[in-house]
Order: C-alpha cells, then sequence, then structure tokens
C-alpha cells in the first residue's frame, strides 16, 4: 500500500493541479498520518519545483533553427523553383522541422536528467544524522523496501562494499549478539552511506549508519557521543576513517549496552597512559 501511495504522490504536480484528483487526495490524506512517507512526499514535491525551475532556464543556442536549417539543404539536393511533388515537398519541410523537435527534446530531456541529479543528489540541507534517521524510519514504517535482505554479516558488509558505501570490518561485540535482517544503500549530499539493520527484540530494531569520515562536516571521536533525533537515539563514533551511527527507537539505557566496549575501551587506554 505505500509504495501504491508512493507512485501517486511522485506523480502529482508540484503546484497542487492534480490535488482534488479522488487518488491524489485520498493519497495526500493517508501521508498525513505517516510521518515518514509525509517528510517524503514534502521533500518530493520540493525537488519538483527546483526541476521545473531549472526548466524554464533552459534555451537552445542562439541561431541553432538556422544552423540545422542551413546544414538541412547542403546534405538534401536542392529543389530549384520549388520542383518536386506536393507530397516530397511536404515530406522535406516535415522531415526539417522534426529535426528542430528532436534537437529541442534532446536539450529538454538533458536539463530534466541534469537538474535531477543535481536536485535528488547533491543537495540535502539536513544534517547527515537526520537524513539517516529519516531513511531508518521509512524501513521501518514499510515506506521503503529494505534493498538486500541478508543474515549474514560478511554478505551483508560485502554488499554494501560493492555499492562504495564504508561498511564495520567487524561489528561492535553488542551488536554480534544480534540478527541481521538486511541492509541499504542510500546518498547523503552525493555520498554513499550504508544502513545495516538489526532485530533488537519486541519487535524493536536499531540500525548501524556508516559514511567516510571526510564527508561529515564535524568531525568524531572513538568515544560515543549522545544525542536525541526525531525520536531516536543515535550513539555517534569514529573509527578507521569511518563514522558510525548506531539509531533506535528505544531509550539510551536499551542502545547503550551495544556500544559498551567502546567506553571501555577509552578507559583502558586512559589508564594506560596514566
Amino acid at each position: 500500500m505505500n509504495e501504491d501511495l508512493r507512485l501517486i504522490l511522485s506523480a502529482r504536480r508540484p503546484g497542487g493541479e492534480d490535488d482534488h484528483e479522488p487518488e491524489v487526495a485520498a493519497a495526500i490524506t493517508a501521508s498525513a498520518s505517516d510521518p515518514a512517507l509525509s517528510e517524503w512526499a514534502e521533500r518530493q514535491v520540493a525537488v519538483d519545483r527546483k526541476i521545473a525551475t531549472a526548466l524554464r532556464t533552459v534555451q537552445p543556442p542562439a541561431g541553432l533553427r538556422d544552423r540545422i536549417i542551413a546544414g538541412a539543404r547542403v546534405s538534401r539536393p536542392a529543389r530549384a523553383g520549388g520542383s518536386g511533388s506536393w507530397f516530397e515537398r511536404r515530406v522535406f519541410g516535415f522531415l526539417r522541422n522534426s529535426e528542430l523537435v528532436a534537437i529541442a527534446a534532446v536539450i529538454a530531456l538533458l536539463g530534466v536528467a541534469l537538474a535531477y541529479n543535481y536536485f535528488t543528489q547533491t543537495i540535502d540541507g539536513r544534517p547527515w544524522q537526520t537524513f539517516a534517521v529519516a531513511k531508518a524510519a521509512e524501513i521501518e514504517s514499510g515506506t521503503v523496501s529494505i534493498e538486500h535482505e541478508d543474515a549474514l554479516f560478511e554478505t551483508t558488509v560485502g554488499w554494501l562494499r560493492e555499492r562504495a558505501c564504508p561498511a564495520p570490518e567487524v561489528l561492535p561485540a553488542g551488536l554480534q549478539g544480534l540478527g541481521i535482517f538486511g541492509c541499504s544503500s542510500v546518498k547523503w549530499n552525493g555520498k554513499p552511506m550504508g544502513i545495516v539493520c538489526f532485530k533488537l527484540g519486541d519487535d524493536k530494531e536499531v540500525h548501524l549508519v556508516s559514511i567516510d569520515s571526510r564527508h561529515i562536516p564535524v568531525p568524531l571521536t572513538g568515544v560515543p557521543a549522545w544525542s536525541e533525533i526525531s525520536g531516536y537515539t543515535a550513539a555517534q563514533w569514529e573509527d578507521k576513517g569511518t563514522a558510525y551511527m548506531l539509531i533506535g527507537r528505544v531509550p539510551r539505557a536499551t542502545l547503550a549496552p551495544l556500544v559498551a566496549e567502546k567506553t571501555a575501551a577509552l578507559m583502558r587506554n586512559f589508564l594506560h597512559f596514566l
């Protein structure tokens, strides 16, 4: 059902021209009760508006029509005095105009492709943590399907690395006892990000997010930093050039044991230094 709603909402024109249609109106109403779907729909409308704005700026090069017509005259035998049958003259005129249509279509499609790539893969004003939480929420709610279903750590990590997503060599000890049910590959501002999903029990889930540390604006340390993001508890840390964030819609007391060895390792290093 969620996929059907996404399909309808994605076809909706950003100016609201279709909102009165029964199927569109029903999809908008249904999305209001699903925060993840509602947020996705709002972003979709924003992207569509930006694409429409960008397309209005696409103009063919000056003199393109004259150059195409001149090329057509060179490539086809001239018919002095308009000689040739009526059919031949009409076909020639149609072909000449069709070249203009084809060129204009190519320019428009190129503009759409460039605008879509720019606005959907490059611009995202949200911090990477908020973006990752939103993606995890979409997976949990079923708004989007998990990309790769797998219960094995090795094959899950291999799948992510094939898609240029950073992935842990070894899971934190607390996570090793949890069952993996799959993973997804997403992009934040065009940078690959991996999400590994775990079963926590009692129908709860936790998600391990990974992204190259060079792509985040604020560096992390090896010690988990705790925060609350959109109803999720989050622990963030860095290890060997990869930034990690473990998130779950659970209290910190539930999430903390899963990354407890990080704090313990820091304490051991501190005592060794003393």
